[in-house]
């Protein structure tokens, strides 16, 4: 930004805020500082606080804008309902307000949106089938809302979207077969609902998943074998649940997995010796299960592991001295197991937080 641009933005501010401010003239304040912001109307600017100027400033004149972005400024949905007929806009960010009413219908106006974030609000109803007409969406949170009912037929038709976030809403049912269609999709979240029934086959489609959280719902079934499909997966996260049967074999096929995280469920069998192929894994949870079997001497391999938890299964046997290589580890929970034994170099491993059973004995 030149030297002329900016003293001609101080002067602005200079002389709006020394003036009691209309709505014309806040308005037009906006558009002389957006113009010079990519086209983004920020309905929140900091300069403006101390005049209690209401943010809902004729909106149906700024169908020129680009993007929209607001947080702690809008308190009614009658901003939204309004905002629905700016049919230009590409990003719409309303997050952090206090939005409250259903989604209304007339969103399917914003056929041109690639961004509708409107998390931490307090809507309530259901996600409307006309979402399904903003197919240039990318990016879709109402995570952190009071939504209800299932996954709306409408998000399967979003092909361009990347990016799906319904955590802690209620919403129920099951997770649709249909979300294979989603072939674009790389962050899958419905973590914190009321979601039934199995993991769908289908899962194992969206290639492109980086990070898959399903955590805090009442799924049941097991873990299906095709996950390995899933390469790019970073992060894992199915913990609280019902989940039975066992660790797919195939596990360590996810060779980009940071983080797995599988606590609280019904899982039995043993940790697969596979689990030494995820060289990238940081966080390994399993804790709260039924896994039995011996702890396999790979997990020494785990150069990168941070947190290892596995308390509170079956685990026998005595615990591979091997896993006292990992210099990255900060936290070792193995209590409430079967153990016979741990390795003596477990007790000379410094700066390490470990929850470990006292009456087990130290392996000879």
């Amino acid at each position: 930004m030149s030297g002329s641009t900016l003293y001609y933005l101080f002067f602005i501010i200079v002389i709006y805020l020394s003036l009691p401010l209309s709505q014309k003239k806040l308005h037009d304040f906006y558009k002389s500082i957006t113009t010079l912001k990519s086209n983004t109307y920020e309905v929140d600017n900091p300069l403006l606080n101390n005049n209690n100027i209401s943010p809902s400033i004729e909106l149906n004149e700024l169908n020129s804008y680009n993007s929209i972005s607001s947080s702690n400024s809008i308190k009614e949905n009658q901003n939204l309902l309004d905002m629905c007929k700016l049919t230009n806009l590409r990003n719409l960010m309303l997050s952090s307000n206090q939005l409250t009413g259903s989604i209304t219908k007339t969103i399917g106006n914003l056929i041109n949106l690639n961004i509708l974030n409107i998390a931490e609000n307090k809507l309530i109803g259901t996600i409307p089938s006309e979402i399904g007409k903003l197919s240039s969406l990318i990016i879709f949170n109402v995570s952190h809302n009071e939504l209800i009912g299932t996954i709306s037929k409408g998000i399967e038709k979003l092909k361009n979207l990347k990016t799906l976030d319904l955590n802690k809403n209620k919403f129920s049912g099951t997770i649709p077969q249909s979300i294979y269609l989603l072939s674009n999709l790389i962050t899958f979240s419905v973590s914190s609902n009321k979601l039934t029934g199995i993991i769908p086959k289908s899962i194992g489609k969206l290639r492109n998943l980086t990070t898959l959280n399903f955590d805090n719902n009442k799924l049941n079934g097991s873990i299906l074998t095709n996950i390995r499909q899933l390469t790019n997966l970073i992060t894992f996260d199915i913990s609280h649940n019902k989940l039975t049967g066992n660790i797919p074999k195939k596990i360590g096929s996810l060779i980009n997995l940071n983080v797995l995280n599988f606590e609280k469920n019904q899982l039995n069998e043993s940790i697969p010796a596979s689990i030494s192929e995820l060289t990238n894994l940081t966080n390994f949870n399993v804790s709260f299960n039924k896994l039995t079997g011996t702890i396999p001497t790979s997990i020494g391999q785990l150069s990168k592991l941070i947190d290892f938890d596995i308390s509170s299964n079956k685990f026998t046997g005595s615990l591979p001295s091997e896993i006292c290589n990992i210099s990255t580890l900060k936290v070792l929970k193995l209590n409430n197991n079967n153990f016979i034994c741990y390795p003596l170099c477990l007790f000379q491993i410094d700066n390490i937080h470990k929850d470990i059973d006292n009456d087990v004995n130290i392996c000879d």
